[in-house]
């Protein structure tokens, strides 16, 4: 014989096995852990959750469910109709206790599963920017996703000053590239100042060598102007022997002969003479005082600069007689009434004072000068 818990036992289990067989009140409250409330000792609290589990899933009528709605956790109560009233009140009340805890349950899984999804966005967001987030900022999803949208904002700001640095085109494009280029040609331009200093202090150097070997090469050398005559070498020995008294041949003069030539008869171009001896040159140049007032007279041999600071002096002494001042040359000075000038001081007024005179002779001559008159032709007419 059965006991009365075993009986009651049975039509609860036959009547959760029907409801678990309907398709329809599986899918609306997906009740597969049955908590069967019996007043008994021996079965207080029975599970029935394995059994109806494993009845469900091999059911071909839940085909479509899917194993989470299986394992879900809603709760189905099942009470015999056979209780009493007091029973009823008992297993309403665990009921409610029970649908309690269900929804609590519901609740904290939501709550994890938002927690969940902000960590993993919080790692995505420390992965991508290299460090933990600081304390106290708000672990809400949307502060999350504002500061993520900030950090694209910047990377694509840090981007186009990338590429701006890098001459491409971004959003100011055009002046990144004129700024190089300025810089280019500043560069070009600081090395051609640095070439330019170099060959300029080369070139110094070079024309002092030149001036110094120039004055060497000259150092025998003397210059005669307005000796008359066909024949140079001979002409020049017998001038020192007839006119300054020096017994010379023409085996000890090296060389003799014209600079150029001359369209004036009456002005010969001047002789270089070469000496084997200083010492004949040195007593040439004191003796050449004798030949005052024969229109012919002696110099040195001067290089290019000498001669350009020489013919300076020369025209500042003719300029100081035209204005009624005496005035002499002595070696690298002009005199004026006893006052003497160096080259460095006479170079600059001579090359004014030249530079006015040329302008005005220049003036001068475009007044002087007729305008051409115009003679305008007369038409013909072809009418006839």
């Amino acid at each position: 014989m059965l006991s009365r818990n075993h009986i009651l036992f049975k039509n609860i289990w036959r009547q959760a096995v029907e409801e678990c067989a309907n398709p329809t009140l599986h899918k609306k409250a997906r009740p597969l852990n049955i908590l069967c409330k019996v007043k008994s000792a021996d079965y207080r609290s029975i599970s029935f959750t394995t059994i109806f589990q494993r009845q469900a899933k091999n059911d071909p009528k839940n085909s479509g469910t899917t194993e989470n709605e299986i394992k879900a956790k809603p709760v189905l109560e099942v009470i015999s109709p056979n209780l009493r009233g007091e029973e009823k009140q008992n297993s309403t009340v665990d009921l409610e206790n029970i649908k309690e805890k269900s929804l609590q349950e519901q609740s904290e899984d939501e709550t994890r599963k938002q927690i969940l999804s902000t960590e993993s966005i919080k790692k995505l967001k420390d992965k991508i920017i290299g460090r933990p987030e600081k304390e106290g900022d708000n672990k809400n999803i949307f502060t999350v996703k504002r500061r993520l949208r900030d950090y694209r904002r910047e990377m694509g700001k840090a981007t186009d000053v990338l590429e701006e640095e890098s001459g491409l085109m971004g959003r100011s494009g055009k002046v990144v590239i004129t700024a190089i280029a300025m810089k280019t040609i500043n560069d070009k331009i600081d090395n051609l100042r640095k070439k330019n200093e170099k060959l300029t202090g080369e070139n110094r150097v070079l024309k002092r060598s030149l001036h110094f070997t120039e004055k060497r090469t000259k150092k025998y050398n003397l210059v005669i102007y307005n000796l008359k005559g066909d024949n140079p070498l001979e002409n020049v020995a017998q001038l020192f022997q007839d006119k300054l008294n020096i017994p010379c041949h023409e085996s000890e003069l090296r060389d003799a002969f014209r600079l150029g030539h001359s369209q004036n008869k009456d002005k010969p171009a001047p002789i270089l003479v070469y000496f084997l001896r200083n010492k004949l040159k040195t007593e040439v140049l004191s003796n050449a005082n004798r030949l005052r007032n024969t229109g012919i007279y002696i110099s040195l041999d001067y290089t290019t600069e000498e001669y350009c600071k020489k013919k300076n002096l020369m025209e500042n002494q003719q300029i100081a007689r035209e204005q009624g001042k005496s005035a002499k040359i002595k070696r690298n000075s002009l005199i004026i009434e006893g006052v003497v000038h160096r080259v460095e001081q006479v170079e600059v007024p001579f090359a004014s004072g030249r530079e006015q005179k040329k302008k005005e002779s220049r003036k001068r001559k475009q007044s002087t000068t007729p305008e051409p008159k115009v003679t305008k032709s007369k038409s013909t007419s072809i009418s006839e």
